[in-house]
């Protein structure tokens, strides 16, 4: 039913316990949480040695693999990681624009400022900025975009986006 299917997850590292086994080889068994529950990954062998750096209380990362058999059984399964990654690298990698929706009744002169602010700073970024203007009284919008402005879409970024009532990105 599930062997062989590829799998996806994102989350923060809530707990690891690493040792060594009888043979004498190194292992580390990881809790993943997300906002849909917790998931126990186990690492041996060359697994542990390409993914321990990831394996740390607090970490935010991404997981891919596939379901496979457990060893011996043809009845259980577990997941099998190929591959790991920082989900702040994978932010950087992927997210190639933003838009922000903004209603008509909350862009004031402030909010305009504190966004000139924002992004004036901003050198060598690589997000695209864009802006829809939302008049929900008249049912329409204005879709805009900053051909001049390109971000870095940080966490005091996105803390500022998440912060003010109204914008929705």
């Amino acid at each position: 039913l599930m062997a062989g299917r590829d799998f996806s997850c994102g989350g923060i590292v809530t707990n690891c316990r690493k040792g060594t086994s009888k043979t004498g080889n190194p292992y580390a068994i990881m809790m993943l949480e997300d906002y849909n529950g917790s998931y126990e990954f186990a690492f041996f062998g060359k697994d542990y040695i390409d993914y321990a750096a990831f394996i740390e209380k607090g970490r935010f990362i991404m997981i891919k693999g596939k379901i496979q058999p457990k060893r011996g059984s043809q009845t259980e399964f577990e997941p099998k990681v190929h591959h790991i990654e920082l989900l702040q690298e994978l932010r950087e990698k992927l997210v190639t624009s933003v838009t922000l929706k903004i209603p008509l009744q909350a862009l004031t002169n402030e909010l305009i400022a504190e966004l000139s602010d924002l992004t004036m700073n901003e050198q060598n970024g690589k997000v695209l900025l864009r802006f829809s203007i939302i008049d929900k009284e008249n049912r329409s919008s204005v879709n805009l975009l900053s051909r001049t402005t390109r971000i870095n879409l940080t966490n005091d970024m996105i803390r500022f986006f998440e912060d003010h009532d109204g914008i929705e990105f």
